[in-house]
């Protein structure tokens, strides 16, 4: 399995945004071209086509992918998640605040930690934030 696989859910995404605005990829290419930020985010159609079939060879910077979602009026997280990209600024502000994030990417980057210890982690997580039964009883 290509480690780029995750690329033809996000191209999927991109395609079903562009969709329902109505667009053409033309007119996201336009679209993308007249926002006024810096650095200038340039997407022309042939690489849209690309994105939104999945046949890019790298992941989208950052930047346009979330000049995507402005045009396209999406959650840039999503997209980001989608892409495989880490929204770089938040993950600075969260290891700022906290350290031991800090600590554990290095560990995950070492190799220290396994993709199962991280499943499991994240899974125990989710349910500790599920909302509780107001039904249910307490032991």
């Amino acid at each position: 399995m290509s480690p780029l696989n995750h690329l033809v859910a996000f191209g999927q995404r991109i395609r079903k945004l562009r969709r329902e605005r109505g667009w053409t990829q033309t007119q996201l290419a336009q679209a993308l071209d007249q926002l006024d930020i810096k650095p200038k985010v340039k997407a022309d159609v042939p690489y849209l086509s690309k994105i939104e079939n999945g046949r890019i060879d790298y992941v989208p910077g950052e930047e346009l992918i979330r000049a995507l979602a402005a045009v396209l009026l999406a959650n840039a997280d999503e997209l980001l998640d989608l892409a495989g990209r880490i929204d770089t600024r938040a993950l600075q502000d969260t290891i700022s605040q906290q350290p031991a994030a800090g600590i554990l990417l290095r560990r995950i980057q070492n190799g220290d930690v396994t993709s199962e210890q991280l499943r499991r982690w994240v899974r125990e997580t989710e349910r500790s934030k599920a909302p509780k039964d107001k039904n249910a009883r307490t032991p």
